[in-house]
């Protein structure tokens, strides 16, 4: 049986709220146009992480701004620049571990 390979592009971030006080993280899943739109007219080149970085902060309503994220674009994957924020991440997404 033959075998497939199924790319995933998404980002996984964390960031203040605009209200005070509070994280957020969410998940994006990646539409052709965002990935158009991040390598601005250079599809032969993966995007890098500066570009993922400025898309960010025009595409991410809900944080006032992206502290950490990580992501998987085709073939290249984006880590966590700080160990603690995956930590972060998944405290957010799954709060019922809160004392």
């Amino acid at each position: 049986m033959a075998r497939s390979l199924i790319a995933r592009n998404a980002v996984q971030y964390i960031g203040p709220l605009w209200q005070p006080g509070f994280t957020c993280a969410q998940e994006h899943t990646f539409s052709p146009s965002d990935l158009e739109q991040m390598q601005a007219g250079h599809h032969e080149q993966p995007v890098t992480r500066a570009a993922l970085q400025a898309w960010l902060a025009t595409h991410t309503g809900d944080c006032a701004a992206v502290t950490d994220f990580a992501a998987s674009i085709g073939d290249t994957e984006y880590d966590w620049e700080h160990e603690e924020s995956e930590g972060i991440y998944w405290a957010c997404m799954d709060p019922s571990d809160d004392a």
